[in-house]
């Protein structure tokens, strides 16, 4: 929408932000571990990462990017911690090392 002097963007109901979205699937993935609920557990975790298609707003050097994107480059891996952790523990060993593999690449 545009206002005097700028832009201004109309949050409607289909209008999704892919940053929001990708942290309250991991908050909602979380709670269900902690439930013991696997399977939806897993669904939300799986529905986080596949939000998360690169960097916050990447090729950006605005300063105020900076920590926004650190913050959920940290999540992502966390995110993926606890998925090579759980595929450890119930031994699915190569999906596991997968997840290790990637927060390795991303050292």
């Amino acid at each position: 929408v545009k206002k005097r002097g700028g832009y201004v963007m109309a949050r409607q109901p289909f209008c999704v932000v892919d940053s929001e979205e990708f942290q309250e699937r991991l908050k909602q993935g979380r709670a269900h571990l902690a439930a013991h609920q696997t399977r939806e557990a897993l669904a939300e975790l799986k529905r986080a990462e596949q939000l998360y298609r690169g960097d916050f707003l990447e090729g950006s050097t605005d300063e105020w990017v900076g920590e926004p994107r650190l913050s959920l480059q940290n999540q992502l891996i966390s995110l993926w911690n606890t998925l090579g952790r759980y595929f450890f523990e119930n031994s699915k060993m190569e999906v596991s090392l997968e997840y290790w593999r990637q927060i390795l690449g991303r050292d």
